[in-house]
């Protein structure tokens, strides 16, 4: 935990250390921007107090902009927060307990209420003036409006007795005292003032006076919300002297906790880390930030959570799924939603040099790539300099600039769990990933692809030669089908790394997977012809991904699909010699359904499955030499089926087994893998009446 605290302290340090405009920083510290923020926006009731003249006026607004969108002939509403006025009142929504408490410290006399709420205040004023009071005695200066109370709970009742909000819209909203007495954030200007953009913002018109606006100090505003933080930190303790020393930074003279709400995966409800019998108020001896520190923390954890995205369910579901049973798999892809758990991830670029950031123009480009990185809007990104990241990581996230990005190091988490209640399952963290290692891996995934079309057009077809994109453009989903989902946050890491990956792990669960599909094959044959086009195609990456970027080369498999099938139609005149256990199992699949085929016309059955497993036999090196192909004579003459132009591939075949007879004991489940590669590939470049099992039916046309 303590790796994850000093992780997002490297985030936020750049954004605490100057040089943003206040109304960006109360952007990203509070939930104006949040998905939920319009629907307190909606109902934003402000109170107007001015101490000099005694009066007090309570008025209902709305921060949301409402856009009519066209959807074909229908149209419909879009709403949008308003931002300019949203930042002269942040708030910051609660991540955990009873969010219809008081809770932590308030900067500023911004309280969000709800339905509850409601509902009390038009009932008497007495819970208007428990909800402040509640409220005030932890919000910075809120001792001097406690003598109001009396007075603006009265009329908050008759306000909300009087009114009614839209019978389709929750009563949800924010409660702004805005009282004129000097003290707070909030100032009259004349009518027509134009406040300076980024520092100050107009609350409202003032309804007391209409020759008058309220206009709020953006800047008073930002730091009253740290002075509120570090009040939220100093609840659990605090320590002063040469001896108060910052954990992270090593800083001395003023500590505070850091179990607090500044980051809501480190809160006291999570008994795991807290320093063992510690009271509450003196938890600052157990993790101890100095103030510097504990901005970043609070600021790094914000962007943490706008750098959040959760994995696709389709994602999920592979993750989650056994990876050597085709059955498994598809029961997996069957159930239900809610049953599959939400897994989380973030992408965090981290500066490798505090020093570097010392620079205000390094340390604004930083900053401007990640606020870019949080907007998220994937207009502003450029393809040629952008990656996006959901090849790689699975999240739909992009990293702006990579080309440019050699200052700063990206650290990838993935989790599940609450965070709103300190339920977390840390499933993954990955450091240290160099931005033009991560670009490189992902335009290899790309190119793989790419460059399989003819492989999947050929076991597939035309008209479903794309259907598998979505998995086969997915880093995370080929490495949970090639090493299980046990072995996928270990083996990304290694790709990302640059680190070599086992062949033979793959080869072993890509085996076990044909074997179950093997016992009923004719029914299952698209099954398998999916198993073998994964097969080939993560092959290829993995044979790539060693040779260009892995610190190790890998073994070498047998030679590309297209280089053995050409090998393999050029017997007739050339018997070939096979290098290994794979093209020994790949020539044994291709010359069995070559005659299978005749066999088909002759006998009118398959040759595979009525002679070679049956009684429950499976795809073994034995079994296809002593059935298939020592068999394969003798079954032609009693058919009377030519096999002349086989009779040299058969020889060779005949001679490998005996050549690679410690190979095939050994290997067998390479052999395996490339006896249904060799069978599968076997095929017409374009279908042909009497191609008996390229029937095959809707059912067992299955994803992968």
């Amino acid at each position: 935990m303590g790796m994850l605290i000093e992780s997002l302290i490297r985030l936020g340090k750049p954004f605490v250390s100057g040089g943003l405009a206040p109304a960006m920083i109360l952007d990203q510290v509070s939930d104006i921007r949040e998905q939920n923020a319009k629907t307190f926006l909606s109902h934003v009731v402000i109170v107007e107090a001015d101490p000099e003249t005694k009066a007090v006026a309570v008025e209902w607004v709305r921060w949301v902009q409402v856009h009519i969108e066209r959807e074909g002939k229908k149209t419909k509403e879009i709403t949008y927060p308003d931002y300019e006025h949203a930042r002269t009142a942040p708030f910051v929504v609660p991540a955990g307990g009873a969010p219809t408490n008081a809770q932590g410290r308030y900067g500023i006399p911004t309280y969000i209420f709800y339905e509850k709420h409601v509902d009390a205040f038009r009932k008497d004023s007495v819970e208007v003036e428990n909800f402040l009071r509640n409220r005030l005695k932890r919000t910075k200066d809120g001792d001097f409006l406690v003598p109001l109370v009396d007075e603006l709970s009265q009329r908050i009742h008759e306000f909300f007795k009087a009114t009614e909000f839209p019978a389709k819209e929750k009563a949800i909203g924010l409660l702004v005292l805005a009282i004129m007495d000097g003290r707070g954030t909030y100032r009259y200007e004349p009518q027509g003032y134009a406040p300076r953009t980024g520092w100050e913002g107009i609350l409202t018109p003032s309804f007391l006076d209409p020759n008058r606006v309220i206009v709020a100090d953006l800047e008073r505003t930002v730091d009253r919300f740290w002075e509120s933080k570090i009040a939220e930190g100093e609840e659990k303790g605090r320590l002063s002297g040469d001896d108060a020393v910052c954990a992270f930074c090593g800083a001395t003279g003023e500590v505070i906790s850091a179990y607090s709400k500044a980051w809501n995966w480190f809160t006291t409800t999570w008994v795991g880390p807290l320093a063992t019998e510690l009271p509450q108020d003196r938890l600052v001896e157990g993790v101890a930030l100095c103030p510097d520190c504990y901005k970043a923390l609070t600021y790094g954890s914000r962007v943490f959570d706008r750098l959040t995205r959760p994995m696709p369910l389709s994602l999920a579901r592979e993750i989650f799924a056994p990876a050597s049973s085709p059955s498994g798999i598809k029961q997996q892809r069957m159930r239900n939603a809610a049953d599959i758990p939400t897994v989380y991830g973030g992408v965090l670029p981290l500066p490798v040099l505090d020093e570097w950031l010392v620079d205000p123009d390094e340390r604004k480009a930083f900053i401007q790539k990640m606020s870019k990185m949080m907007g998220q809007d994937q207009a502003v990104f450029e393809s040629s300099r952008d990656l996006h990241l959901k090849t790689l990581t699975g999240l739909e996230m992009w990293l702006p600039d990579v080309d440019e990005s050699q200052e700063y190091r990206l650290m990838i988490l993935y989790y599940s769990g609450d965070p709103s209640r300190a339920d977390i399952h840390l499933r993954a963290v990955i450091e240290d990933v160099i931005p033009s290692m991560a670009k490189s891996v992902n335009d290899l995934v790309r190119e793989v692809y790419e460059e399989s079309e003819p492989l999947r057009e050929r076991l597939l077809g035309p008209d479903l030669v794309d259907r598998m994109k979505e998995f086969f453009l997915s880093l995370p989903g080929l490495l949970t089908k090639a090493y299980g989902p046990a072995h996928v946050w270990m083996t990304l890491a290694s790709v990302l790394h640059g680190r070599p990956l086992s062949r033979r792990r793959f080869v072993e669960l890509a085996a076990a997977r044909l074997r179950e599909l093997t016992s009923q094959y004719t029914q299952k044959l698209f099954d398998i012809r999916q198993e073998v086009l994964f097969d080939l195609v993560f092959s290829d990456f993995l044979q790539r991904y060693s040779a260009k970027l892995a610190a190790k080369g890998a073994e070498v498999p047998m030679r590309p699909w297209p280089e053995m099938l050409e090998l393999l139609k050029g017997s007739v005149d050339h018997p070939p010699v096979w290098k290994d256990v794979e093209e020994l199992g790949f020539a044994s699949g291709y010359l069995l359904r070559e005659f299978g085929k005749r066999y088909f016309l002759k006998a009118n059955k398959d040759y595979l499955e009525s002679r070679v497993i049956t009684f429950g036999n499976q795809v073994t090196p034995e079994v296809i030499l002593k059935y298939g192909l020592m068999n394969l004579r003798t079954h032609a003459a009693r058919h009377h089926i030519s096999v002349w132009d086989l009779e040299k591939l058969l020889g060779s075949l005949m001679a490998g087994f005996l050549e690679h007879k410690e190979g095939l004991r050994r290997d067998s489940d390479a052999f395996l893998a490339a006896f249904w590669a060799g069978y599968c590939l076997n095929r017409p470049d374009k279908k042909t009446a009497g191609d008996e099992d390229d029937e095959v039916s809707e059912e067992g046309k299955t994803a992968m």
